[in-house]
């Protein structure tokens, strides 16, 4: 039996996917599934916490996702973008969304 080789083809992709940001961390995964877990296992007040940074004059938007129990950040470890200056924007059943100032 012969197998049939292909030559390489080059990928070229017509969007390109953002860079940094929500998109590229699991910030927002593992903020939900911490959220899905306290949840279950607590009454407390348990809330996702969304920051984005979005600026006109360049395309660096970022952004951060984060869960609180009761007010307080649990199981996170880039308390620096927790600190940054932010503005709250809305709040719904389990999400509160900022904007980085």
């Amino acid at each position: 039996m012969t197998t049939q080789s292909y030559p390489e083809r080059e990928k070229t992709y017509s969007l390109q996917r953002p860079r940094g940001g929500i998109v590229d961390n699991w910030c927002l995964k593992r903020s939900r599934l911490i959220h899905k877990l306290v949840s279950k296992w607590t009454r407390g007040d348990v809330k996702i916490n969304i920051a984005m940074r979005c600026r006109e004059d360049t395309w660096a938007d970022w952004g951060h996702a984060w869960v609180t129990y009761n007010g307080i950040p649990i199981m996170e470890f880039k308390r620096r973008l927790i600190n940054k200056p932010k503005e709250k924007i809305a709040e719904s059943g389990k999400y509160i969304y900022w904007l980085y100032k």
